[in-house]
Parts: structure tokens; sequence; C-alpha cells
């Protein structure tokens, strides 16, 4: 009787072996379907894709995929983001070459003549404002205050041992005094008829010169090679987002299709596998 127990166990252990075997080797046929598959659709070795001319025998071989679509989606829109790039590049050139003539203009260069001559002027009565500012005691008190805060904020900086607190102090009264100084002189500064001039002087220049610009960007864009390159660019863009939309439309289809295909070639595998063991 034990004999016969223990023959039992050891038939039952075969066939238990034996199936685990067979699955392990639909599943390793199943990966590599599933490999061969991932190399189709990246499109490396150029080969096993879906041939239109060849007669499959479905009894005992499983087309790929046609992954053509998404193919050629992913094609045109490598070719229309370098067709964009290309255009922007010509847009971009038209306006440098604008813009190295408006630089080298005559009207251009008497702008900017006119702005370094105001800004100098603008400088110049400042400087003498704040010199004669200098010997008011108020506006001397306030100078010797900032001066100190000064001081004082770099010893602070400098000493590893300071607090937060103190640093957070000394930048504070710093802070405060230079803002006393700079109130003066504003005052000072704006009771002085001259320097209200200069100072519009240089704005009228700064405003010329804005102005100059902006019609040179206005030439450059009314420029037939700017405007062609233009419209390419616009053109690239609409042809990426159209192909965009293909490309996951595509993939999404051919995902479908893959997961359906491994489905059949796991059935196919089975079936196989039971005609094997039935002989």
């Amino acid at each position: 009787m034990r004999r016969a127990g223990h023959g039992r166990r050891v038939i039952l252990l075969g066939e238990t072996t034996m199936r685990t075997v067979l699955c392990l080797g639909v599943l390793a046929m199943i990966a590599s379907v599933a490999a061969a598959e991932n190399r189709n659709q990246s499109g490396s070795g150029g080969g096993g894709f879906f041939d239109p001319n060849k007669k499959y025998d479905t009894k005992t071989a499983i087309p790929p995929v046609d992954v053509s679509a998404s193919q050629k989606a992913f094609a045109d829109l490598t070719a229309a983001e370098a067709d964009l790039k290309k255009a922007q590049s010509a847009m971009n050139l038209a306006l440098e070459k604008a813009k190295r003539q408006f630089l080298e203009g005559g009207e251009f260069k008497a702008a900017q003549a006119e702005l370094a001559a105001a800004e100098k002027e603008l400088a110049a009565i400042r400087a003498e404002v704040i010199e004669a500012l200098a010997k008011d005691p108020l506006y001397e008190a306030a100078a010797q205050t900032k001066r100190e805060a000064e001081i004082r904020k770099e010893k602070t900086s400098a000493d590893e041992g300071a607090t937060a607190a103190e640093r957070t102090a000394a930048a504070k009264a710093l802070m405060e005094a230079a803002g006393a100084v700079s109130k003066l002189e504003q005052k000072a500064t704006a009771n002085e008829p001259r320097f209200a001039a200069a100072q519009e002087r240089v704005m009228a220049a700064g405003k010329r010169i804005a102005e100059l610009k902006s019609a040179m960007e206005a030439s450059a864009k009314s420029d037939s090679n700017w405007q062609q390159a233009r419209t390419e660019a616009d053109d690239a863009q609409r042809r990426i987002a159209d192909t965009k939309t293909r490309l996951a439309q595509a993939r999404a289809q051919e995902s479908q299709l893959i997961a359906l295909r491994n489905q059949r070639v796991y059935e196919q595998q089975k079936a196989i596998e039971a005609s094997r063991k039935k002989k």
C-alpha cells in the first residue's frame, strides 16, 4: 500500500512538472514575440513588418501589426519640425540684417549721440548740485551717519560671532541712512531748473531711439524674405499640430491591434501545445 501511494505521488509530481514546463514554454514564446513586436514598432532592423503582398497562413503564422501609419506620422512630424526650425532661422536672419542696417544708419547714430550728450549734461548738473549741497550742515550730518552705518555693516558682516539680529540691525541702519541722504539729494536736484530740463532731454532722446527701433522691426517684417519665412513657419506649426494628433491616434490604434495579436499568439501557442500533448 505504501509503495502504491508513493507511485501515485510520483505520477502527480511528474504531471505537475510537465504542466509547469509547458506554461514556461508558452510564456517564453510570448515574451519572444513581444520583444520582436517592440523591435518592429521602433523600426529597427528593417524587417518583420506587415507585407501586404505576402500571403500568411493564419493556421501556422500570425502577421505582425501594420505600424506604417504611426511611422509615416512620425516621419511627417520630424519633417515639419525641421521646416519650422529652418523658417524661424530665416526670420531671424532677416531681422539681423535689418538691425545691422539700422545700427549703421546715420539717423540712429545721431539719436545715440544725442542721448549720450543729454546724459553727460544731466550728470554734470547733478554733480554741481551735490557739491553745493555738501556744504549744508543737515546734509553733512546725514552723509556722516551713512558713512558710519557703512562701517558698522562691514564690521558686522566680517564678524563671524555676530548674531542674526545684529546683522539685520546693521543692514537696516544703513538702508535708513542711505535713504535720508538720497531724499536730500532728490530735493536739491528738484529745485534746480537745469536738472529738470536735462532730464527731459534724456527722456526725449531715449524715446527717439525706441521709436527708431520700432520702425526698424516694422520695416524688417515688411521685407518679402521675412514674410515668406513667416508663412512657412505658420504652415510648419499647423503641420506639427496635425501630425501630433495623427501620430497619437495611430499609436493608440496600433497598441490595441498589438494587444489583440498577442492574445492570438498566446491562444495559438496553447493550441499547439495541446495538440502536442495529445500525441
